[in-house]
């Protein structure tokens, strides 16, 4: 027998919080063993914190596509990474846009995998500018050679 789609949402949910309290848990206490110092509560309470934050966010994401009626745990196909986007935005400012590209682009990955920031991008995108202009100048100096 297989679940309804509202039996999975809460299936999903109830195991997201299951293991962020007890990723969280476990966390924080290796904080709080490893670090010998007057304060080592305040960085395992930082830990936890932490952990619940991130559960909390993968929570808010299935709720955002549960409301939506999209896959719970699948990468999005365009239309509904642009409807998704085009959500989230709306959630944001109060006005329907449309959103843009890297907008869709990173409401498409499943809830679970945050991707890279913007910085990260563009420091990837510069890195494999730098290491096209390095073939090019290489392949340059072989066609000098011959």
């Amino acid at each position: 027998m297989r679940p309804s789609p509202a039996q999975r949402y809460w299936l999903s949910l109830s195991a997201v919080v299951l293991v962020t309290i007890l990723l969280a848990g476990t966390a924080s206490g290796a904080v709080i063993i490893l670090t010998d110092r007057a304060a080592n509560g305040l960085w395992g309470t930082a830990t936890f914190c932490l952990v619940a934050l991130m559960g909390w966010q993968v929570v808010q994401r299935l709720r955002e596509r549960k409301k939506l009626g999209l896959p719970l745990w699948s990468r999005l196909g365009e239309e509904d990474a642009r409807r998704l986007a085009q959500f989230r935005s709306f959630s944001r400012t109060g006005r329907i846009s449309e959103p843009e590209a890297q907008e869709v682009a990173d409401a498409g990955r499943p809830p679970a995998s945050p991707g890279l920031s913007r910085r990260d991008r563009v420091r990837q995108a510069s890195v494999e500018a730098q290491k096209r202009a390095r073939q090019a100048a290489r392949e340059r100096r072989t066609d000098r050679k011959q």
